[in-house]
């Protein structure tokens, strides 16, 4: 792991007294022209403090939340969540264009029914069953939203010298209690009207009509033959709904695949050996429709390069879900994880799963609803506490490095001082790096085999810190290390950390710190003209 923090240090000269105790009364018979001496001066390098919220970068960042209360107050963990919001249900419930003819039979009669010449007659009502035959819905109601229907008819056969007029009345099609009706001539150019707004009444998909079917003859006189029948084609075309009920049989509807990624375990423990203590991951399943679904993980598991582990639920696949009692409502049906901690502990970079869900599984009844705007949703939540033990984090920092008006050339000895304050339960070894102006490496400050120690905090039974650890480290540099102190434009502080009392779990809160000072103790070669 490699964090760039932002963290502001500052750096600056801080000048140390000179030795005392001259005897005055001698210097005062004493005939020179200036006084060399050697004080030893603090000369500090570099100041921060890092928190644990440093260890991650801006996106990582947006996901940090805090405990508030209870026995994890102050604590920080990350919180990824998404839900995978589906019209795959709502796909399956589509209504097609439909082309229906039914005839009403207007001479039942065995004998042919006489039309006198330059007369009307009014045969006898009666009605048609239509049927939509969807296949697997079997409909009772539907609230249309857009639509047209399309209304021709025709007689069979066809009689010369009559001219027949049906009125085509839908009573299960009404608008504000007004049921759909239409007047058109046999043979005649077709009625389109709107459906939009129009709520249907079926049973199982099928509605009648009643039909008024008026013969008018002209100047010479005709008859009906037995078995004429006034034909009606209905034609729905461009179909959609608000709500439908019924029965929307056994089907199943395949989601898209989805990917929940988990950047910290990309972005801060990468080569990171971590184990989370009480980690959790949920799914909750929210269904919008009034039908008994069952969601099927086809494919659920955590991944990273090289590996992937299986997401255990409780439930198992597939998972029932509840289903809402009043259209518009939701139903909601949590999903546990089982094997969280084993897989945080595999420290995935991304979660992939891949669900399908079937509907009315195993069944050839029921009442179902469907509002249009319904969906099927599947959210997973993933919390991540930094609450644990982990070891082999790297952490590092760029500083800017000033140190004034002071020259290498008046140093003539120096320590290197490490001051720190950790409240952090990380131990912690150091290195200094220093740069150039272009960030290549001039050297490391500190030799290969010295690396420093730097101790954490204690911790109560619970893993909570209680009592910071304090370190002050003097390192002996040589010249040469000084002159290339005063060569080098920015120091890069890396820190090897890992948890104080490992393997025990502790707590990472955002109250915590760590404080770090680094500074040169160094002898000072001064010559003062008199």
């Amino acid at each position: 792991m490699k964090t760039q923090n932002k963290t502001w240090w500052s750096a600056g000269f801080i000048a140390a007294s000179l030795l005392s105790g001259c005897n005055f009364n001698n210097l005062l018979d004493t005939d020179f022209e200036s006084i060399s001496t050697a004080p030893t001066l603090a000369i500090p390098l570099a100041y921060g403090s890092l928190s644990i919220q440093d260890l991650l970068n801006d996106a990582d960042s947006a996901n940090i939340k805090i405990y508030q209360s209870g026995p994890d107050k102050d604590v920080v963990y990350l919180a990824y969540e998404q839900t995978l919001k589906t019209q795959g249900i709502r796909e399956l419930l589509q209504i097609p264009d439909k082309n229906v003819t039914r005839g009403l039979n207007i001479n039942t009669s065995p004998n042919p029914i006489p039309v006198p010449s330059n007369s009307t007659l009014q045969l006898p009502a009666g009605n048609v069953s239509f049927d939509l035959a969807f296949d697997p819905e079997k409909l009772d109601e539907i609230l249309f939203t857009t639509g047209s229907l399309r209304i021709t008819a025709q007689t069979n056969p066809v009689i010369p010298n009559l001219q027949f007029e049906g009125q085509i009345t839908l009573n299960s099609f009404t608008r504000n209690g007004v049921a759909l009706s239409q007047t058109l001539q046999s043979g005649g150019a077709a009625q389109t009207v709107s459906i939009a707004g129009y709520r249907a009444l079926l049973n199982n998909n099928v509605f009648e009509a009643q039909v008024r079917v008026t013969a008018r003859s002209g100047a010479t006189a005709s008859a009906i033959p037995s078995g004429t029948r006034f034909n009606i084609t209905l034609d729905f075309v461009n179909v959609n709904f608000d709500y439908i009920k019924g029965f929307f049989g056994d089907q199943t509807a395949d989601l898209p695949d989805e990917t929940l990624v988990i950047g910290a375990f990309e972005n801060v423990f990468e080569d990171v050996d971590v184990s989370i203590a009480n980690p959790k991951i949920s799914f909750v399943v929210i269904n919008e429709y009034g039908i008994p679904v069952n969601v099927i993980f086809n494919t659920l598991e955590a991944r990273k390069t090289g590996g992937r582990l299986g997401v255990q639920l409780n439930p198992s696949s597939p998972v029932t879900a509840a289903v809402p009692g009043t259209m518009g409502d939701s139903a909601f049906t949590s999903v546990a994880v089982t094997n969280a901690k084993a897989l945080l502990d595999f420290a995935p970079t991304e979660f992939y799963y891949n669900v399908s869900a079937r509907i009315n599984q195993g069944l050839t009844d029921g009442d179902n609803f469907c509002k249009s705007d319904a969906e099927l949703k599947v959210r997973m939540s993933v919390e991540v506490p930094f609450i644990g033990n982990a070891s082999n984090i790297v952490l590092q920092d760029t500083i800017d490095l000033d140190l004034g008006d002071i020259e290498s050339s008046e140093i003539e000895s120096a320590l290197l001082r490490i001051s720190t304050v950790n409240k952090l339960p990380i131990d912690a070894t150091v290195q200094l790096y220093l740069l150039r102006e272009d960030l290549s490496v001039i050297d490391a400050l500190i030799n290969t085999n010295d690396s420093q120690f730097i101790k954490g905090a204690s911790t109560d039974p619970s893993g909570t810190p209680t009592t910071a650890g304090e370190t002050n480290l003097e390192i002996d540099i040589t010249k040469e290390k000084i002159d290339k102190v005063f060569d080098a434009k920015k120091i890069v502080l890396v820190a090897s950390l890992q948890t104080a009392d490992n393997p025990k779990n502790v707590k990472f809160r955002a109250i915590d710190k760590l404080e770090i000072k680094v500074g040169l103790k160094a002898k000072v070669k001064l010559n003062v003209d008199l």
